[in-house]
């Protein structure tokens, strides 16, 4: 039988507070590296630093395929 990773069997709070510093490592990485989503975030005035996560989620903007074709 494999063996799960311990966040496999976490409580809900312990999973939301995972996927939440995780999505904002990946998020704050972008910022600066990434112009197209550094562009993207500040035009939608998002301030990564002040994020709650996942109770802000909703303020972070879509991204389509067409705006990534068009960026490149």
């Amino acid at each position: 039988m494999p063996e799960f990773p311990k966040i496999e069997y976490a409580s809900r709070e312990t999973l939301i507070a995972h996927q939440s510093k995780h999505l904002a490592t990946l998020i704050g990485g972008l910022l600066g590296r990434n112009p197209f989503y550094t562009k993207k975030l500040a035009s939608a005035n998002v301030d990564v630093k002040q994020l709650n996560f996942p109770n802000d989620l909703s303020s972070l903007p879509f991204t389509t395929k067409s705006e990534l074709v068009a960026d490149q």
